[in-house]
């Protein structure tokens, strides 16, 4: 129960079915509901796979006043929820209008179409930075209500992560603001290419280009050096370096796998690091889950502690590999 509003916020599973069906069946109180709903109930309106069998589709939504108020409803809850609802309603959109024909007139598209606009009045009107990932859901969502829906202006947001794209002299993939403005880009480079030629793109971002294309060759070289012999360098590192290893690969492959197009970078030798990457993410994988078996068994596990300040107990220093990335 939530404060003065009396709303509820969760529910058992089964519990909330006998709610659903309440409701369907009682049009008064279905209204009432879509009327004050969050972005949960919004949700649970427009879902498309509910009920035992999966076959139930947006539950609540069973005659044109319901659409209405839902609308109506879903132009608040965007203007007043926290930005990070915005990807779920999104999301939900998109699956509810991924059911009909863009071109033809229908209640799922004239609801898509008002949470569009009013998303992209409250991220404009408030200058929010939007999360690259949200950002995608948008466009995504976008592409399936005609007529095309105005975008978010994201100059401000693009100069930003332009700007902190110039200032460094070094990748780290695990740090969230690089992989998040690099991302933010590539979208950028997809879907409103338009505000990235007024930043002169890629000339706004400095140097950065010939940073990512020295750490991408470093990469390879030492991953290289893990590939080698089936992997078999791995065998010989402590499982905590292991760990971190596979932390460090993990961000490495996502940050290949989202990068823009337009920095100069040679795709098939990214797509080729990206191979070898998972290649030894595997061999780690395995290693780690053979010495998880062995602790779980009782049986003799024989795991040489180098840590991160380089003991000359490990095979391979995982500082010295990637001290200049």
């Amino acid at each position: 129960m939530n404060g003065d509003t009396k709303r509820i916020d969760w529910t058992h599973p089964s519990w909330r079915d006998v709610v659903i069906e309440h409701l369907a069946e009682h049009p008064q109180a279905r209204l009432q509901f879509l009327e004050r709903c969050g972005s949960d109930g919004m949700e649970l309106a427009v879902s498309t796979s509910g009920g035992a069998d999966g076959d139930r589709r947006h539950p609540l939504l069973c005659s044109h006043d319901d659409w209405a108020a839902l609308t109506e409803r879903a132009r608040l809850l965007v203007r007043s929820c926290h930005p990070d609802e915005h990807r779920r309603l999104l999301s939900a959109l998109r699956v509810l209008v991924e059911e009909v024909a863009p071109e033809a007139p229908s209640e799922q598209a004239a609801l898509a179409s008002a949470v569009l606009d009013a998303t992209v009045e409250r991220w404009d009107d408030e200058g929010e930075v939007v999360d690259a990932r949200t950002l995608e859901v948008f466009y995504a969502t976008t592409e399936l209500v005609a007529p095309l829906c105005r975008g978010p202006q994201l100059a401000r947001m693009l100069a930003s992560h332009a700007a902190l794209l110039r200032s460094l002299s070094t990748v780290d993939p695990e740090e969230v603001e690089q992989q998040e403005a690099l991302h933010t880009l590539l979208v950028a480079e997809r879907n409103e290419p338009r505000a990235l030629r007024q930043l002169r793109y890629p000339q706004c971002l400095g140097g950065f280009p010939e940073v990512l294309a020295t750490a991408i060759e470093r990469l390879r070289t030492r991953v290289g050096k893990l590939a080698d012999d089936d992997c078999l360098l791995v065998q010989g590192i402590s499982s905590r370096a292991l760990t971190q290893l596979r932390w460090e690969l993990d961000a490495w492959e996502s940050l290949l796998d989202g990068l823009p197009g337009e920095l100069g970078i040679d795709f098939d030798e990214v797509a080729a690091i990206a191979e070898a990457i998972r290649e030894v993410l595997g061999e780690v994988h395995v290693v780690l889950d053979e010495r998880m078996h062995l602790a779980q068994d009782g049986g003799p596990v024989e795991i040489r502690e180098a840590d991160a300040e380089g003991d000359s107990g490990s095979t391979l220093s995982l500082r010295k590999l990637f001290a200049d990335l």
